[in-house]
């Protein structure tokens, strides 16, 4: 699955090298951030496998909601913060 992320990433980042060099519009920017939203994953893969399931299924719906409604995302600092500060400590 890491290898799979990390050649969806590229790919990405290779169509927006391409549609960079004719006018097509959005796609060259959309293959962009999401080529570099998966390359950022490929490099965190590790730690997205020790997480918990719930965070894991509420990832895409709050990158959705904030796509959806930037103005949501001065909503979601604080309450990450807030997560954060709340979680259950783990005891090695």
């Amino acid at each position: 699955p890491r290898y799979l992320v990390g050649t969806f990433a590229i790919g990405l980042l290779a169509a927006a090298a391409v549609f960079g060099l004719w006018p097509q519009g959005y796609a060259s920017g959309t293959c962009l951030r999401l080529g570099l939203l998966l390359a950022a994953w490929w490099l965190a893969y590790p730690d997205f496998r020790r997480m918990p399931k719930w965070i894991l299924a509420a990832i895409p719906i709050v990158i959705l909601v904030v796509f959806w409604r930037p103005y949501y995302f001065l909503w979601a600092i604080p309450v990450l913060i807030l997560i954060a500060m709340l979680k259950p400590r783990l005891k090695l």
